[in-house]
Formats: C-alpha cells, sequence, structure tokens
C-alpha cells in the first residue's frame, strides 16, 4: 500500500513539473510598447525552494547530533558537503529565476543574464546561431562577435526561434527540433 501512495505522488510531482515547463511554447505575448518577455519556469524558483531547503536541513543535522567517534565526524562532514552543493544549485536555480530574460522587440533581442547584466543583437546583425547541449544554451553569434546565451528552458523559445528565423536568412528547423522539450 506504502509503495503504491509513494509512485502516486512520483507522478503526480513528475506531470506538475512537466506542465510547469512546457506549458507556454506557443506564442510571444507582447506588451504594450511592442516587447515580449520570455522568463524561467516557475518549477525553477519550486527546484531552488526546495534545494535551498535541503541544504538548511543538512547543515543543521550536526547540531543536534552528538559526535561519538570520528566515523561519526566522517559522515557530517561528507553530509554538510553534500548540503552545501545542493544549496549551491538552489541559490543559483532561484537567481536564474529571478534576474535571466530575453526581452524580444521588432528589431533586437536583449538578453539578461543570471548576473543581471545585458546584452542586445539585433536581428539583422545576427550570423549564426549554435546549442550548447552541455549547458542547455541557444548561442547567438553577431557579426561583431557579440554572443547572447539564452538557456533552452525559457518559456517561448520556440516562438522566439521562429521569430528569428523570419527575420534572418537563417535556417532554425533543426535547432527548433532540439530545443523543443516537449516528451509527446
Amino acid at each position: 500500500m506504502n509503495k503504491h501512495i509513494v509512485n502516486g505522488i512520483i507522478l503526480i510531482v513528475i506531470f506538475i513539473a512537466y506542465i510547469l515547463l512546457v506549458r507556454s511554447n506557443k506564442k510571444l505575448k507582447k506588451n504594450h510598447k511592442g516587447e515580449a518577455t520570455l522568463r524561467m519556469p516557475k518549477l525553477f524558483l519550486l527546484l531552488s525552494i526546495g534545494f535551498i531547503h535541503i541544504m538548511l536541513f543538512v547543515l543543521s543535522v550536526p547540531i543536534f547530533i552528538e559526535l561519538t567517534d570520528d566515523l561519526m565526524l566522517t559522515i557530517m562532514i561528507l553530509m554538510s558537503a553534500f548540503g552545501i552543493f545542493i544549496g549551491g544549485f538552489g541559490v543559483y536555480a532561484f537567481f536564474l529565476y529571478v534576474n535571466h530574460k530575453v526581452i524580444v522587440d521588432d528589431e533586437k533581442i536583449t538578453v539578461i543574464s543570471i548576473k543581471n547584466q545585458s546584452k542586445t543583437i539585433l536581428f539583422k546583425e545576427i550570423e549564426e546561431i549554435t546549442y550548447n547541449s552541455f549547458k542547455h544554451k541557444v548561442i547567438i553569434h553577431s557579426k561583431d562577435g557579440t554572443t547572447l546565451q539564452i538557456f533552452q528552458y525559457l518559456l517561448g523559445i520556440l516562438p522566439l526561434l521562429e521569430t528569428i528565423e523570419n527575420k534572418t536568412w537563417l535556417d532554425l528547423s533543426e535547432m527548433k527540433s532540439i530545443v523543443d522539450i516537449r516528451l509527446f
């Protein structure tokens, strides 16, 4: 009975994560200025909160456990290292959700990085678009050497690639199939 409950919870969590990750890849919604803003999905915020909570829990365990021998000390050091590692992912996911966005209008693309630094490329300056599968980033190269790095998990990445394809001479059909994260 417990096994079925755990499996059910896991399926529900996977389904919610799937919905949060792929729900709005249909069309770029423009504001009153004619700009569309692509943001990271709320899943990244939820993951960051979860990872930070795991870190806080793991780092608080050594406070309440009495160290009786060297093995316990080693376990506590390893748990602390694991907590800091997981917490680092949580902080990274939080800043990725809060800071990283792409602003698109009729003439240019502006990317605001995780460090809150912005870079802009005009559509007419785009020379090449590549994909880094290790970093899960679409990289836009301009004629003057400027590069924009965009995470593939941004909500609206496919309409962005279609917009770039329509405004440039580039054929991005293969790129769109790579970054399309829908399972079916």
